[in-house]
């Protein structure tokens, strides 16, 4: 079955308002740890949103479409708002930061599995948003092997 006009920018577009949600997360989650292997397992979860958010841009601007404007969605906002009134109770600790991340990303998973079994998008854009479902979900495994990481300290003689 071919995708409707439209349909695949719709699906297209949806991937990319979460994506920006990511990016915004991540750049702020990272500003909060001094754990320089979390520091930087979290800079790398919003670079690779950055990166897709770009391709998706460019997939959906090739039909002839434009992109939706960058900025949160009215559901990251309140993640957002529900996440600073978690950490003023359960502190915002690395492991705090680490916690959050899972319903974001357990989100962002169910959205791609969604648009890749729709028959919304082209060969094209299904393949896409495959690769860019393998990793994001890569990138989490590192993010959540980092939790059990110890952190190594030089010893100086």
């Amino acid at each position: 079955m071919k995708p409707t006009t439209g349909k695949t920018e719709e699906v297209l577009n949806k991937l990319l308002r979460i994506n920006n949600d990511r990016v915004d997360y991540y750049q702020k989650a990272s500003k909060k740890t001094d754990e320089l292997n979390l520091k930087t397992a979290l800079k790398n979860m919003a670079v690779e949103s950055e990166k897709n958010v770009s391709a998706l841009a460019r997939e959906i601007t090739k039909s002839g479409n434009e992109p939706v404007e960058s900025g949160l969605t009215s559901r990251s906002t309140f993640y957002h708002l529900r996440m600073k009134i978690k950490s003023l109770f359960t502190g915002s600790g690395s492991q705090a930061i680490l916690d959050s991340c899972a319903p974001g990303e357990n989100t962002i998973q169910t959205a791609y599995q969604a648009a890749i079994s729709s028959n919304d998008l082209t060969m094209q854009a299904r393949q896409l948003v495959r690769n860019q479902q393998a990793a994001l979900k890569a990138l989490y495994d590192i993010l959540i092997t980092v939790k059990h990481t110890p952190v190594l300290v030089p010893i100086i003689f």
